[in-house]
């Protein structure tokens, strides 16, 4: 069965493997290619000792480390030099998600947060809010995805979203301001954008997302087109994205780059 296919892949096989072996794996946001440029020398001179390992998704990429347990010291050395070189993209260890490293971030620091989502149609709230205790982070959310809705549920005006769309960083940034307001949370994040298939008035391509988070009292905002013509796939990466953003401000290292297009 399926299942067992799983628990056997995940929590079986290792445990046998490991016996003779040592293995970390490390979880960035960054394409899978971009890590490989990096870290070139590093396999070029490791890998007859050291295997890397990528494992890619929406979510980003694990890359897993194995060598035999006689080279464990090795291995820490080489996982210390990655951390330092890709510090910016890193955000957990094994099967810790970015979703779980929010939740703790604000749960350690006490702030909550909703969202206001359109294009990705409650896809952050269910991120948000699927731990134990996650009503103490999450206050709720709204889905606005007509724009009738965001005039009628978060008072965004008409003119505003005639004059630059309902896709737009203008749009998001009021999408974030009457969500924070109305809930009265620390943190927002708000998104709009193009799943497809269709191209959106305004002529904006698909895949096209505009997301905006307030922090305290700053407001950051981000355009990004993600190269897929996927309803399901461009709702769960600009998700993700989102937090990793959210990560990236909370540690003061965001800054305007691609991480995952």
């Amino acid at each position: 069965p399926f299942e067992f296919k799983k628990m056997f892949r995940e929590e079986v096989y290792p445990n046998i493997k490991g016996q003779n072996t040592k293995s970390e794996t490390l979880n960035f946001a960054l394409k899978e290619s971009k890590i490989y440029s990096k870290i070139k020398d590093l396999i070029d001179l490791y890998s007859p000792i050291v295997k890397f390992s990528f494992l890619p998704s929406y979510k980003g990429v694990a890359l897993r480390l194995i060598c035999d347990k006689k080279n464990a010291i090795l291995l820490e050395e080489i996982k210390k030099v990655l951390l330092t070189r890709l510090d910016l993209y890193f955000f957990s260890e094994k099967n810790v998600s970015i979703e779980e490293v929010i939740f703790n971030i604000l749960s350690e620091k006490k702030l909550t947060i909703s969202t206001a989502e359109s294009c990705s149609r409650g896809a952050l709230g269910v991120l948000l809010s699927k731990f134990p205790g996650s009503s103490v982070i999450y206050k709720g959310g709204v889905i606005s995805y007509m724009d009738s809705a965001k005039t009628n549920l978060l008072g965004i005006s008409n003119q505003k979203i005639s004059k630059y769309g309902a896709v737009s960083r203008e749009v998001s940034l009021e999408m974030v301001k009457k969500i924070t307001s109305l809930t009265k949370s620390d943190v927002g994040i708000a998104i709009t954008g193009v799943s497809g298939p269709n191209i959106y008035k305004f002529n904006k391509p698909v895949g096209l997302a505009y997301i905006a988070i307030k922090y305290i009292d700053k407001i950051y905002t981000k355009k990004i087109v993600f190269k897929v013509n996927n309803r399901e796939l461009h709702k769960e990466m600009v998700s993700y994205f989102s937090l990793n953003m959210l990560r990236l401000i909370i540690y003061n290292k965001w800054r305007i780059r691609k991480f995952y297009n």
